[in-house]
């Protein structure tokens, strides 16, 4: 059985120099590997905040916004993830 990944994660980067950030394709991931990022992001000092809303159809799901600051990475200023997570898929569990 193929693994669901209900869980869509988006990626923003801003590089040191440059004036803009990169916004990197939104990548499907599962309920697991966020949770793991989320708890590393944690120890490593970034700062997660999670804010409950709704999807544009209307379904419950929660926000998670991580921010690693500058010296995190090299050549980065900022990088900031976001991962859109279906209430449901946490209810499977």
């Amino acid at each position: 059985m193929k693994p669901r990944r209900p869980v869509q994660l988006t990626s923003l980067v801003h590089y040191t120099g440059r004036d803009h950030q990169t916004t990197y394709l939104p990548e499907a991931v599962t309920v697991d590997i966020t949770r793991q990022c989320i708890r590393r992001a944690r120890f490593h000092g970034a700062t997660v905040t999670l804010h409950p809303t709704t999807d544009r159809t209307g379904d419950a799901v929660q926000l998670a916004h991580v921010h690693y600051g500058p010296g995190h990475w090299s050549n980065t200023d900022a990088v900031t993830d976001i991962y859109e997570i279906p209430v449901t898929a946490l209810l499977d569990l």
